[in-house]
This record gives structure tokens, C-alpha cells and sequence, in this order.
């Protein structure tokens, strides 16, 4: 069969494919680091993302789209968001080489607040209720 469409938006071959799920876009990266973002009604290659040193091993996208993860020969994995600044969110270094990325979309993302909040809430409830009547320190009288 032939093509439906055919796009030339990179020197380098490409390695990495992900379509979005959310979006008519496309998330590719070539063997340089160059992760790039084009939109597939048009073929326009609209963006990239920045910081990424050595090859692409993995791309993934986030469940509501708004997030790419990244991993890399440079063993980081980065998070980036995928609107129209794409700026890094996280970078985190990894001992191992990353074979794959991908998203746990059962967990919940808790902001730093909430953690701490739920802690707290933890510890309180795990505590020993102290007694409301005080013990007397007075010696009682024995009758002889």
C-alpha cells in the first residue's frame, strides 16, 4: 500500500515514536537527543524540547496529555509539559541504564502540600491517647 502521508522533519533517523491520545500530535526523537513535537493534521513540526544530552531510549506520555517523559543514554529522565512552552518540570538521575519509561495513571499526583498534610493527619492518628484522669503520686494509708 502506499503512504497517506509522507513527511521529511529531521535529518537524523528517528529512533522514538508517540502519538498522543488526547491530541492530533506526534512526539518523535532522532539518535542526536532531539525530541521534537508536530502536529499530524499538517505535518508542521511545531516544537522541542530542550536539555537533552545523547540519544532518546524512551518516550511517554501522561494520561491527560499535558506531560512527556523522557529517558536518555545520559541516564536522566525528564518531565516536561507539552503545551506551548514545553518547559522541563523534573530531572532526575538514575543509577541504571533506562530501557522504558512509563506512566502509573492509577496513582494520584499529590502536590508537596498534601503529602505533608496527609502525614501529619497520619501520626496524629497513630499516637497513643493519652489518659484523661491523672494517676495520684499520694501514697495511700494502710491501716494497722
Amino acid at each position: 500500500q502506499r503512504p497517506v502521508n509522507d513527511w521529511e522533519v529531521s535529518k537524523h533517523p528517528i529512533y522514538h515514536l508517540q502519538a498522543s491520545h488526547v491530541r492530533p500530535e506526534l512526539y518523535f526523537a532522532d539518535n542526536m537527543g532531539n525530541v521534537q513535537q508536530m502536529d499530524m493534521r499538517t505535518g508542521h513540526v511545531f516544537g522541542a524540547f530542550k536539555g537533552i544530552a545523547g540519544a532518546v531510549k524512551s518516550i511517554s506520555l501522561s494520561e491527560d496529555g499535558a506531560k512527556i517523559a523522557v529517558a536518555g543514554l545520559d541516564r536522566y529522565v525528564r518531565v516536561f509539559e507539552t503545551g506551548s512552552m514545553r518547559r522541563p518540570l523534573h530531572r532526575a538521575y538514575v543509577k541504571q541504564r533506562v530501557s522504558h519509561v512509563v506512566w502509573d495513571w492509577e496513582h494520584k499526583d499529590f502536590s508537596t502540600q498534601e503529602i505533608e498534610e496527609q502525614e501529619a493527619e497520619d501520626i496524629w492518628e497513630t499516637m497513643d491517647k493519652a489518659a484523661l484522669k491523672k494517676k495520684s503520686n499520694k501514697r495511700k494509708a494502710v491501716a494497722i
